[in-house]
């Protein structure tokens, strides 16, 4: 089955929390999606809810509970 989204990639993401692995922005493609947007570790496949702008999946992201 084929990925539904495009891999989109930002130098201002931090590392996966949990593998510190580099950590992508992914968009789906589908006409009118809601919220077409979420981050995505490619090494253990922790991800973001889907949220209406790149702009606020990269800020749900970065968040670190300290």
């Amino acid at each position: 089955m084929q990925n539904d989204w495009l891999v989109l990639t930002m130098s201002n993401l931090k590392p996966c929390a949990h593998y510190g692995k580099k950590a992508y922005v992914c968009h789906i493609i589908q006409e009118n999606h809601p919220a077409p947007f979420f981050v995505k570790c490619n090494e253990c496949g922790m991800h973001t809810t889907n949220k209406r702008t790149e702009k606020e999946a990269v800020a749900v992201w970065n968040r670190r509970v300290k």
